[in-house]
């Protein structure tokens, strides 16, 4: 995948967006984020995006953890779950839905000393909100 990767960035600007276009069309058709976004953008973001599988009943993260990213989930579902209480789970996330910004948005309001347009030089004091599990075998 790196080699297709380097491969593109040699291509003129158009022809490079008109393949990544191709190329990703699953994964922007899917994606509700994606969806209506340009085709430059498209070309630029999903190359960058990062397969991460999980298994029936495997947690995504926990509350607590640190923030290192936002998901999208590409096929499966996933769920919020309280998991000091038996894994109840409150909140679906299925095809399509992404998850992890409420994450991001929620550390850097509860510390009033960091503004929003700040928050990525205070990433290490940034925590997960919420514990996610998958329902299902997801991407």
């Amino acid at each position: 995948m790196e080699e297709m990767h380097s491969f593109l960035e040699e291509l003129p600007h158009k022809l490079k967006i008109d393949i990544s276009v191709y190329l990703y069309e699953k994964t922007y058709k899917i994606i509700r984020f994606l969806q209506e976004k340009s085709s430059s953008f498209i070309a630029w973001i999903c190359p960058l995006l990062k397969p991460y599988i999980v298994t029936e009943n495997q947690y995504v993260y926990f509350e607590g953890d640190e923030i290192t990213c936002i998901y999208f989930v590409k096929d499966g579902s996933c769920g919020f779950v309280l998991s000091k209480h038996d894994n109840c789970k409150y909140c679906q996330v299925n095809v399509g839905s992404q998850f992890g910004v409420l994450d991001i948005i929620g550390s850097v309001l509860r510390n009033e000393d960091i503004e929003l347009e700040d928050w990525i030089y205070f990433k290490d004091k940034m925590k997960r909100q919420f514990t996610i599990m998958a329902d299902s075998q997801s991407q």
